[in-house]
């Protein structure tokens, strides 16, 4: 992008450092990005390159970082959106150590500058700075850092008359170092074998810790009894009436409660329940409430093997004299042959193998809120319903109706 008498370069991704990196080592994580231009920030406080592919043949030559430039401009962290004419807007995102954050300098539509500040919004509080093409020359003039010029990671910087004349230097001293050279060679690829092995193995460890874990799920979800307590506390919160809107059902599913409101006699949409979503014909509502689980509370990890865990329900059902229905036990996963599956194995790209689990549901003529399932290992619940508050002693609906998951190993 011109501005000016001068080239700038937008749109680039952005790495940081605790000091410089050798080359080898931009050219390797360019490889990756499939880009060949840098930009090099050498700061007080941030050590950063930038990479972008190449926008023509050749050595760069007088084209500038445009985020490197500015990225002092405002009091960080800020952001900045800037219309640049005929639907291109360019986005620029600074930390609070005026380092660019990684995805904080995107060229593109109005949506993808919208897309990249709303998922910077989460991360910290910008100082939110609009501006037009001519608001950003006015930027580009008042500047006082120093230009960060891009350089190319194949091409050279000289020109081909300079590389001729040096042609004749380079030949005499050829044989010299021949040798040393062949030798720094193989070093060298000695070297980027070990940070290539080094990468995978990172990988690997990284797609091992990310693999999905029973220990995992049952701590990030509350226990049996604390998820019926939760789920008690906020059912016995709902009056049967709320001005002439009757109480018909409840659902509660993972973190919320389902309540089910029926219009009576002289009730009408004016003083539906709070936050209820009426329906078309206006005689029945919907609301949906936060069920009251403790404040940080997190579940036990105590799963076992999915066999014993299955015959724990199977036991606690027997002794509550209780049907309970159970999905099969999952399969084995097949076991992989042939080279594929060999390198696979060996490059630890095979999927992670699923977390061994049952379903399960039940029904109950009373409420359910004193049952006690903690006896069996990794059971977690997830819903438990009451279709008809108001039905009659015998009919199916008035049972309540709970379902849930048992994770083993």
């Amino acid at each position: 992008m011109t501005i000016g008498r001068r080239k700038w370069a937008i749109g680039m991704r952005w790495r940081s450092y605790e000091v410089l990196p050798e080359r080898v080592e931009i050219v390797e994580e360019a490889a990756t990005m499939q880009t060949d231009w840098i930009a090099r920030r050498m700061g007080d406080e941030a050590i950063q390159v930038g990479f972008c592919p190449a926008l023509s043949k050749g050595w760069p030559g007088k084209v500038y970082s445009l985020a490197a430039l500015l990225a002092d401009s405002h009091k960080v962290p800020w952001a900045g959106a800037f219309d640049l004419g005929d639907g291109l807007w360019w986005y620029i995102a600074v930390r609070d150590n005026y380092g660019m954050m990684p995805d904080g300098d995107v060229v593109g539509s109005y949506d993808d500058i919208q897309r990249a500040r709303g998922e910077h919004a989460s991360l910290e509080d910008f100082n939110h700075v609009n501006g037009t093409r001519e608001e950003l020359e006015g930027l580009i003039a008042r500047a006082t850092a120093k230009r960060t010029p891009l350089e190319s990671l194949t091409a050279s910087r000289y020109s081909a008359r300079v590389v001729l004349g040096g042609v004749g230097v380079v030949v005499c001293l050829a044989g010299a170092f021949f040798g040393y050279q062949y030798y720094a060679d193989l070093q060298e690829q000695k070297r980027q074998a070990l940070v290539r092995a080094q990468i995978a193995d990172n990988e690997r460890k990284a797609a091992q810790a990310a693999a999905p874990d029973a220990g995992k799920i049952l701590r990030s979800l509350p226990d049996p009894t604390a998820w019926l307590d939760a789920c008690r506390q906020s059912v016995d919160s709902e009056p049967p009436w709320r001005n002439g809107w009757q109480l018909v059902s409840f659902h509660c599913s993972g973190p919320q409660l389902m309540v089910g409101w029926k219009r009576g006699q002289g009730a009408t949409i004016a003083y539906a329940p709070p936050g209820a979503a009426v329906s078309e014909d206006g005689n029945s509502a919907a609301q949906s409430v936060p069920l009251r689980l403790p404040a940080g509370a997190h579940g036990t990890d105590n799963a076992r093997a999915l066999r014993a865990a299955r015959d724990a329900l199977v036991l606690w059902a027997q002794e509550h004299q209780i049907a309970v229905t159970i999905s099969p036990m999952p399969a084995a996963a097949p076991k992989q042959t042939g080279t594929a599956a060999m390198a696979a194995t060996a490059l630890g790209t095979n999927p992670p193998a699923p977390v061994p689990s049952i379903q399960f549901s039940f029904s109950v003529p009373a409420a359910p809120f004193a049952l006690d399932l903690s006896n069996v290992p990794g059971l977690r619940l997830n819903e438990m319903d009451l279709d008809d508050v108001t039905g009659k002693a015998g009919d199916t609906s008035t049972a309540w109706k709970i379902s849930g998951v048992v994770y083993g190993r």
